[in-house]
């Protein structure tokens, strides 16, 4: 599925020649494709504001390709997001809702007792404690550390239950990460997090393109509430849950709770490459650009 590029993308490409043809290189594969596609959906529906984050980038990358990078489009983003300090660089969002981020009970054992005397190889059990009602809530702010490059991708809580409830009511099966599009996890418990409404303090941002690091099951879109959007693999590579991103290190109010969400039957290691022609040919048929 050959493509070109649009002129509003090729227009801010026009002093970088290099990046201009990496684009187009990359465009002519189906996982470049998706990239390429979501940077000229960053251009459309952010308009002149995304010129703020994409131009420092295209800067960033043309100096990459001229020393010689040889990557894919996925490093290439990682690559740059990291060096240039790229990432957060999306429009504010505002919520008075629940937000909710979801990990093993591994993990959020480390954000809710890392800080504590407690052995690290009991910080698990102690969160599925809590999930099962044996232990409180957490009683004190949770202090998450600067974890995943120094931000958090959370959901829309509401949008979550009405998934989970629709594709997993049992929440005995791993579909929950069917629904976040994670395509690595741990065997285990899946705890979501669930964020105090009181969290004025926390800058959310929409995602953009180079949030997303280059992960083609991402797509750059505008929900009703202006977030951005993750692909859902269980629904056959559909629009999955409304998500934001925020800076870490960060505080969690009290009144933040963990519960189960779902089980993870077994390490999970899906090829996303494979997924990226149906992907692409969906993403093209229901794009509005």
């Amino acid at each position: 599925m050959r493509r070109e590029l649009r002129e509003e993308l090729l227009s801010l490409l026009s002093e970088y020649p290099l990046t201009r043809q990496f684009m187009e290189d990359i465009n002519n594969l189906p996982c470049g494709a998706i990239i390429v596609h979501n940077f000229e959906r960053e251009v459309v529906l952010e308009g002149s504001e995304a010129n703020d984050y994409l131009i420092p980038f295209f800067k960033f990358a043309e100096f990459e390709l001229a020393n010689g990078f040889m990557g894919d489009g996925k490093e290439l983003i990682a690559r740059i997001a990291r060096k240039g300090n790229q990432y957060l660089r999306g429009r504010r969002v505002y919520t008075s809702i629940h937000v909710a981020n979801v990990a093993s009970e591994s993990r959020m054992g480390e954000l809710v007792f890392g800080a504590s005397s407690q052995p690290i190889s009991s910080i698990g059990r102690a969160v599925v404690e809590i999930c099962e009602g044996k232990r409180p809530q957490p009683m004190d702010p949770i202090r998450v550390p600067p974890l995943y490059d120094g931000f958090m991708w959370v959901f829309d809580d509401d949008e979550l239950e009405k998934e989970l409830n629709y594709c997993c009511p049992a929440r005995d099966n791993d579909a929950v990460l069917d629904i976040l599009a994670r395509p690595k996890f741990r065997k285990g418990w899946i705890i979501k997090i669930k964020y105090a409404k009181d969290i004025p303090q926390i800058d959310m941002k929409a995602p953009t393109v180079i949030d997303s690091k280059g992960m083609p099951l991402w797509r750059k879109c505008r929900t009703p509430n202006n977030w951005g959007q993750t692909v859902a693999m269980h629904k056959d590579c559909e629009d999955g849950v409304p998500e934001a991103v925020h800076a870490l290190p960060c505080v969690l109010p009290v009144g933040t709770t963990l519960e189960r969400v779902g089980i993870c039957n077994q390490d999970r290691h899906l090829d996303v490459d494979s997924l990226c022609i149906n992907l692409l040919q969906k993403t093209m048929r229901h794009s509005p650009l």
